[in-house]
């Protein structure tokens, strides 16, 4: 499937213990003409399929004109992956929907329940962001849409992820995904939130359990299958093996050679029976913990 991604803004309404993007980078964002011009040339090569993200594309005035834009292009899957605080406002989501909006990612990273602290303490934006990331939540399951929720794997959150998918599966979201968090520009020198993948895949394959138990999407990102024996299908690793075209402030390029993707295999994956379906680890994991603990499946 092609796909257009473009980051719009890397600015943002919260600021994330974890997030990547510098104060700098806070401060680029792309023209909405320049999106519009991406729009159209994708439009062209028949792509149809677009996520828009950042940052937060949200508090960008010209994000629903341009959902507007791309759905009268031909764009029949159009996503908008947010921290879900404006969609507490149900006069905006349906304003959204009415453009031609069809798939939503909310990032709840941190999120385990009724108690705000642990989100606050990751997203930086008190009680009240915690609200009303839930009320957007519950406006975009009752208008019908099935959101996904993004979770952040790092060392803070990695033993609440089972809580907090429970509790959000209580209200109603049926799909997830799990991110292995990067060690990239801004978080680079915070090593601690980096554990060992082998430390945390506990949380994670009882997650997968508690999925397949109740029918529900779930997808590792960025997680190689022989981390987690028995539990492959619910590998993704996002750009490799598709044609997903990324546009963002600062550069244009396949989502396949970004940082933020797997990148390197080493030796220990020679023989290894994904091989070909596997773009390995990421550098910034390799650089952090090495190889050791990659085990090539035969």
């Amino acid at each position: 499937m092609a796909l257009l991604d473009v980051v719009i803004d890397y600015d943002c309404n919260l600021k994330c213990t974890y997030c990547t993007i510098t104060d700098e980078m806070r401060r680029r964002g792309l023209d909405a003409k320049e999106v519009a011009g991406h729009i159209e040339e994708a439009a062209r090569r028949g792509v149809r399929s677009l996520s828009i993200t950042g940052g937060e594309p949200t508090i960008r005035r010209e994000l629903i004109p341009l959902v507007r834009f791309a759905s009268g292009r031909g764009f029949d899957d159009i996503k908008v992956q947010s921290n879900g605080l404006m969609f507490s406002d149900r006069d905006y989501l349906d304003r959204m929907l009415d453009a031609g909006a069809t798939r939503f990612h909310v990032s709840v990273h941190g999120h385990t329940g009724s108690d705000s602290a642990p989100y606050s303490a990751i997203t930086q934006g008190g009680d009240e962001s915690h609200e009303l990331m839930l009320e957007g939540i519950t406006n975009l399951v009752a208008a019908g849409t099935r959101p996904t929720a993004d979770m952040i794997v790092m060392r803070a959150t990695h033993e609440g992820l089972l809580d907090g998918v429970k509790d959000l599966h209580g209200r109603g979201v049926t799909s997830f995904t799990l991110w292995l968090v990067s060690l990239t520009d801004q978080n680079k020198p915070n090593l601690e939130s980096l554990p060992k993948i082998t430390e945390m895949v506990g949380s994670m394959t009882r997650c997968m359990d508690y999925a397949r138990e109740h029918d529900l999407e779930m997808l590792s990102l960025h997680v190689p299958r022989c981390f987690i024996p028995g539990y492959e299908d619910h590998v993704y690793h996002p750009g490799f093996q598709e044609d997903v075209h990324v546009v963002t402030p600062d550069a244009v390029f396949q989502l396949s050679s970004s940082r933020l993707s797997g990148q390197t295999k080493t030796d220990r994956c020679e023989g290894c029976k994904w091989f070909d379906e596997c773009p390995g680890l990421r550098d910034d994991y390799l650089e952090r913990w090495g190889d050791a603990e990659l085990t090539a499946v035969p």
